[in-house]
């Protein structure tokens, strides 16, 4: 007999309240926004029951449970046995030195030289392959928008001899360049998302390459790990119900895509559709979810953790120690990296100091323009125009300490609280009217991080869009001191002695004159090999580990309703009103799904 231990005052959700959602979709009458309605609905409520049962069901395990090992890990989520294909998914590829392209591209490097490792000392008889899979844009005009002219009559072959010259040449790893598997999967550029997205069905496609590419031998479940495994599935046509079920699948978490939704003009409407989409989407198709810090939303906290499983490379663990003064930004060129708040910095630096501080900025980007003139501004309209930005000034100022001595008016913490209510498009809006009265600070461009010269001590990083900042990591690497606001996202980096954290205004202050007039404290061994992609890989391995008791209880409560977001995902995503739900979600030119398979369809009947 099984016998549940449950709390006295548990949520009562029964399969059946699921099954009366996934009904509603099955219905092949029902026209696209009750599509939408109904997927939303489920989702929401599907993920809310999933974060009760986590709190709630704590201790609720059967007897048979009860009896299975916490600390040993399922064969299935065991990442440490080396003989597993792994296949890793993501939405960018070089030459877009994105994050979601380098990082990827990274760990399945460090997890092939792991292999080889194991291999050479003896460990095993034989690794297993790793393969990256990566859009290859069939658009000429978007690998030209994307990459640069020289790439628009370029070939995936062309671009899979980049891909492995980076990594003989900047990764340093030359024994990887030329093993490492990769594969293409259609894609186009979404100008107005700054994002690629699939053509096709992904899976279908990643299951036929696992069934040709990996041996007969290796029988035992392959792993495919999706680098933003909400991004992947967005706009994708499902082409059966069935979800990533040949793979142990892990989805890592890279992008607060619900942040960026609420900072848009529509973010009060967009933020709750891209909060909910997400969420059921990771729930329908990952067994493991990664977040890399807590500041993302909760997704499906019955099988979530938080780690940090990136790391940097070794070069810049080998860099000199800084012998300059100088203090820089490197980033893409966004109002959401933090840019604006760097404005108000600069401000409440001069009230302090007499004068502001000197700095240079490495990057490019889309808002690049606006954001010079805008350092080029007046000073008069900066601080009301800059609290309304993106929210996240509030956060910043909201302290009565934030009031120093001589600080301009607009810093009160009530005005700013007001002011933070107002829409990021009227700050942008104001900006535009900032003119002349330039900061001392110059734009240099783009940049590899590991080309900044020890002139260079200090790295200021105001942003609080990041889920995990690569850059601040590489910059901690060098030896630098490294100023970071207070947020969930820079958690990581409270053990470093060089990451100097402030709360408000103030504090920026204290802390960016203490790095000024003091040296960084050399890296330990121990802090250097936190920072190794080899300690990343490290933690990939104990976040994708699921206890045998974990997992029965997994499956038990959860693998239903899981199931039954794949199967609406489905439902929702075939036929031509599909297309339409994707259009009116914003799809644009990735909306065609369907349509773009069968064109496929018929051109590959034709050639045969």
């Amino acid at each position: 007999m099984i016998t549940t231990r449950t709390p006295k005052n548990r949520l009562s959700i029964t399969t059946d309240d699921h099954a009366s959602y996934a009904e509603k979709n099955t219905d092949e009458t029902f026209s696209p926004l009750a599509k939408i309605s109904s997927w939303l609905s489920f989702s929401s409520f599907s993920t809310e029951a999933g974060h009760w049962s986590r709190a709630s069901f704590s201790d609720e395990f059967t007897d048979e449970e009860l009896l299975m090992s916490e600390t040993i890990p399922t064969a299935i989520s065991n990442l440490r046995d080396s003989s597993r294909p792994i296949w890793i998914v993501t939405t960018a590829a070089l030459p877009w030195f994105t994050g979601t392209a380098v990082n990827p591209l990274l760990r399945a490097a460090y997890l092939l030289k792991h292999r080889q490792e194991e291999k050479r000392v003896g460990s095993i008889s034989q690794a297993g392959p790793v393969h990256l899979v990566i859009p290859w844009l069939e658009s000429s005009d978007d690998r030209a928008a994307l990459y640069g002219d020289d790439w628009r009559h370029a070939t995936p072959e062309t671009q899979t001899d980049y891909i492995r010259d980076w990594i003989d040449s900047s990764a340093h790893l030359p024994s990887i360049a030329h093993e490492l598997n990769i594969h293409y999967y259609p894609a186009r550029y979404h100008a107005a998302l700054s994002s690629i997205f699939a053509m096709g069905d992904i899976f279908e496609l990643l299951e036929s390459k696992a069934e040709s590419c990996d041996s007969n031998s290796q029988k035992k479940r392959a792993v495919c790990i999706l680098e933003e495994p909400e991004h992947l599935n967005y706009f994708r046509a499902p082409s059966s119900s069935c979800s990533y079920d040949s793979f142990y699948t892990i989805g890592i978490v890279h992008t607060n895509y619900k942040y960026y939704a609420e900072q848009h003009v529509t973010g009060l409407f967009s933020a709750p559709i891209v909060e909910a989409v997400s969420a059921g989407l990771v729930c329908a198709y990952c067994d493991q979810v990664i977040k890399l810090s807590d500041v993302l939303q909760e997704y499906a906290k019955h099988k979530e953790v938080v780690c940090n499983v990136h790391g940097i490379r070794n070069e810049f663990l080998e860099c000199a120690p800084p012998d300059g003064n100088r203090i820089y930004f490197l980033g893409k060129l966004l109002w959401a990296k933090g840019l604006d708040q760097l404005l108000y910095l600069e401000e409440c630096y001069k009230h302090s100091k007499g004068e502001y501080f000197p700095m240079d900025i490495f990057g490019s980007g889309p808002e690049g323009d606006e954001i010079e003139t805008a350092y080029k501004g007046t000073r008069n309209a900066l601080l009301s125009s800059l609290s309304t930005s993106s929210g996240s000034i509030s956060t910043m100022t909201d302290n009565s300490e934030f009031r120093t001595s001589g600080a301009p008016k607009s810093c009160n913490n009530s005005e700013t609280k007001d002011s933070a209510k107002m829409p990021t498009y009227w700050a942008s809006l104001q900006r535009r009217r900032l003119l002349g009265c330039p900061l001392p600070v110059q734009f240099l461009g783009r940049t590899d991080h590991a080309s900044i010269g020890t002139e260079y001590k200090i790295f200021v990083n105001p942003s609080i869009s990041e889920v995990l900042c690569t850059t601040t990591a590489e910059a901690l690497a060098m030896g630098k001191f490294v100023i970071l606001p207070e947020h969930p996202s820079n958690e990581f980096f409270k053990s470093f002695p060089n990451a100097l954290f402030y709360s408000n205004a103030a504090e920026f202050v204290q802390q960016l004159s203490k790095a000024r007039s003091t040296e960084p404290e050399p890296l330990s061994q121990n802090l250097r090999h936190l920072l190794s992609w080899e300690a990343a890989t490290e933690r990939l391995f104990e976040s994708a580990a699921v206890s045998e008791r974990e997992a029965s209880r997994r499956e038990r409560l959860f693998e239903k309703e899981d199931r039954k977001l794949a199967m609406i995902h489905y439902k929702l995503g075939k036929g031509r009103s599909g297309d339409v739900i994707r259009k009116f979600l914003g799809g644009g030119p990735v909306a065609n799904q369907v349509q773009y398979q069968m064109e496929r369809q018929v051109s590959v009947t034709s050639m045969a």
